[in-house]
């Protein structure tokens, strides 16, 4: 299972940088006013990583090079992503 996880803080951070584009990326395609289509397979694609990343801070082994920082910004960023996706595909149906 640990294979499964992000095995080093940098690629912890570079995960958390990749999950708050995704919100970059919402509001930009927002922007252009690109279709609620595209809008959503974006927001489902950041949502998964951001989850991924999240599950990786949670279950990283040594806690002490993990802030709390690090896992309540992932966790703010993940809810953010999971809650704009829900309320878009719930517009689409």
């Amino acid at each position: 299972m640990e294979k499964f996880f992000l095995s080093n803080i940098r690629a912890i951070h570079r995960g958390q940088i990749v999950s708050a584009l995704g919100i970059v990326v919402y509001f930009l395609l927002c922007a252009v006013k690109a279709p609620e289509i595209a809008i959503a397979v974006v927001l489902v694609l950041f949502t998964l990583f951001a989850v991924w990343v999240l599950l990786s801070v949670i279950a990283y082994p040594d806690r002490t090079e993990i802030s709390y920082n690090i896992t309540w910004g992932q966790g703010a960023v993940t809810i953010m992503l999971f809650a704009v996706m829900y309320l878009t595909l719930k517009s689409l149906i």
